[in-house]
């Protein structure tokens, strides 16, 4: 299913980049999973929320830091012993 078929789907915005500005959506997209699309939009949503919740740039850029670090996955190195007990 498309995203634009999706229920409360708006506008479609197209965007041109240059080559930088692509390897930059890589890395967010790699950051926030999901396709090119969804990384914009998810990407466009947190910076959005942080600046209506900031008084400052600096605060923003604050606010900003905490919620990729939110979202970021938390990966977990177990001792297999420990999950063998477990089991």
């Amino acid at each position: 299913m498309r995203s634009t078929s999706a229920p409360g789907a708006g506008e479609v915005v197209t965007v041109r980049m240059h080559r930088d500005g692509i390897a930059a959506l890589t890395k967010v997209q790699r950051h926030l999973g999901g396709s090119r699309s969804d990384g914009v939009r998810q990407a466009v949503q947190i910076v959005a929320e942080a600046l209506s919740d900031a008084a400052s740039i600096d605060t923003a850029q604050k606010s900003l830091a905490k919620r990729l670090a939110a979202r970021r996955p938390v990966v977990v190195q177990a001792d297999g012993s420990v999950l063998a007990d477990i089991r």
